[in-house]
């Protein structure tokens, strides 16, 4: 991964098809010790945790393989990213982050 620092990788149809996902600062690597294989498809293949900008996150030197190991066809990219924000704390239900918030429970002048 170029643009961002890999922090951790697991989920999506990675996990549901007990592969092993193994990173670094720029590497993810998912890998089945069993055989098993994903289907070709639509989905989430695993979900990365990151940091930094990860609107400037891009693949680069891809390898996919099949099943039996052989290479297959693909390519980076750096579009296709869907990414959220880690949830906050919001006691008061108001839409601002408790550790921001000057007035956790408190009303503002509002109501």
């Amino acid at each position: 991964m170029d643009g961002v620092t890999v922090l951790g990788a697991s989920g999506g149809d990675a996990e549901a098809n007990g592969f092993m996902i193994s990173t670094s600062a720029t590497t993810v690597l998912g890998f089945s010790l069993t055989g098993s294989f994903i289907s070709a498809g639509s989905g989430v293949l695993t979900v990365l945790e990151v940091e930094g900008d990860a609107d400037a996150a891009c693949m680069s030197n891809l390898v996919v393989s099949g099943s039996g190991g052989e290479a297959l066809d693909a390519e980076a990219s750096c579009l296709g990213f869907v990414y959220e924000e880690a949830a906050c704390d919001d006691a008061d239900n108001d839409g601002i982050c408790d550790d921001v918030d000057d007035c956790v429970g408190e009303y503002d002048d509002c109501g």
